[in-house]
């Protein structure tokens, strides 16, 4: 009924919670991933061009590794320009996970429920924190500082859960 407005605003779709509670917390974290994602692009961009026939093809094709269907050195031996082993093998497979990360969290359930703090809310931060350690990892431009500033501004309905990067903090501090 509120469509693509369950990703980014506070259309009323939940689950139940405390009278009073709101999902203004969804604008902020949407637009802290977009942070991360936007990073997460200019990585492979940059990366997979010279690595892969048709980096983006290749990134929806990799569905095939992610479900079992096909080993990873057989997908990239398919989809890669030139046959690759050890380091480069390795990169590809980094730029893919990235990607898959990126996509990953966008995952409807982090968005249906009550508050920023609900498991599946945390589980796509959690995807987010694996993307960012793959920007770097790769040699990207980290945008840490600005998503953690982006992520401040979601605001849990429970105030002794704090923001979103609080959740962030403490969720990838033990992970």
């Amino acid at each position: 009924m509120h469509g693509v407005e369950r990703w980014a605003a506070d259309c009323g779709c939940h689950t139940g919670g405390a009278e009073g509670w709101n999902q203004l917390w969804r604008e902020p974290l949407r637009k802290a991933f977009d942070i991360v994602r936007s990073a997460a692009d200019k990585v492979y961009e940059d990366k997979a061009a010279s690595l892969l026939v048709h980096p983006w093809d290749a990134r929806d094709r990799y569905v095939e590794v992610v479900s079992g269907r096909m080993p990873i050195e057989e997908f990239v031996a398919r989809e890669a320009w030139r046959e690759l082993h050890g380091e480069g093998l390795a990169t590809v497979t980094k730029l893919l996970e990235l990607q898959e990360n990126a996509m990953s969290m966008y995952t409807s359930c982090g968005w249906f429920f009550n508050d920023i703090g609900g498991i599946e809310t945390l589980q796509v931060m959690l995807y987010a924190a694996r993307t960012l350690e793959l920007v770097e990892n790769l040699g990207g431009t980290s945008p840490r500082d600005a998503f953690l500033e982006k992520l401040a501004e979601a605001k849990s309905n429970d105030s002794s859960l704090g923001t979103g990067a609080d959740l962030f903090r403490e969720a990838t501090s033990s992970s």
